[in-house]
């Protein structure tokens, strides 16, 4: 009696099986002009910088598109990445330049020096460079605060 339950049973999976089968054999069917088209269509083309992206910062180019749409690129070790420029709010520079000291160098270079988790971030830029929080740091190191 169970023999005959788990016969009927295997039967009845069986006959689901092959009805699957038969019905992904027509729409493999079907897929065949697709994969034809796919077939003869360029292959995955690697991202490259445009040759009229401006450099903005160092490894970071940006450029408009045809429809007038910024992307900002970088070089990864994987390859070229394209992303959209995220909008920073105003006062972001503000916040940043209290985690930041400058150091006044004389003539037209500024260093500036931040504490990391990993210990002190020290760079050099010239004062025509100077980003908003590299401003701000630099007029509160003049100020004394």
């Amino acid at each position: 009696m169970i023999r005959t339950g788990f016969a009927i049973l295997f039967v009845a999976l069986a006959m689901g099986a092959a009805e699957k089968n038969t019905a992904k054999a027509g729409t493999a069917a079907k897929a065949r002009p697709a994969a034809a088209a796919r077939a003869t269509a360029p292959a995955n083309v690697p991202l490259t910088i445009p040759k009229s992206a401006v450099e903005i910062e160092p490894g970071l180019w940006e450029h408009k598109d045809a429809k007038g749409k910024t992307w900002h690129y970088t070089k990864t070790p994987f390859g070229v990445r394209r992303f959209e420029p995220e909008l920073l709010p105003p006062d972001t520079a503000a916040v940043e330049a209290d985690f930041i000291t400058a150091f006044d160098k004389g003539g037209d270079t500024v260093e500036f020096e931040r504490k990391t988790p990993f210990g002190k971030a020290k760079w050099t830029r010239k004062r025509v460079d100077l980003n908003d929080a590299e401003k701000l740091a630099v007029e509160r190191s003049r100020s004394g605060r």
